[in-house]
């Protein structure tokens, strides 16, 4: 078997960049709300799409998988883009 060290950090590392590409290609097609840093977008966005977060609400609390992908998806259009929940 082979080991690659720090393999977990560098690839956190690796889809915390690819969060910040996210925040900015999403940010030119809807504005994020006012006063919400860019950083601060990319780590809500890594977080909440984490699997840490994802194995608290499904696997340990029993929410159901579309019950976790609405709460994700409401949460970020509210706390990215001032969105109301429900909004398509």
């Amino acid at each position: 078997m082979i080991t690659i060290p720090n393999f977990e950090s560098i690839t956190e590392e690796l889809r915390r960049q690819d969060m910040t590409k996210l925040v900015d290609a999403l940010a030119e097609k809807t504005p994020l709300v006012p006063g919400l840093a860019r950083d601060q977008a990319a780590d809500l966005l890594f977080f909440l799409t984490g699997p840490e977060c994802y194995r608290a609400l499904v696997l340990t609390a029993g929410w159901s998988q579309d019950k976790w992908v609405r709460w994700t998806s409401d949460t970020l259009r509210r706390d990215l883009f001032g969105e109301p929940a429900g909004t398509p």
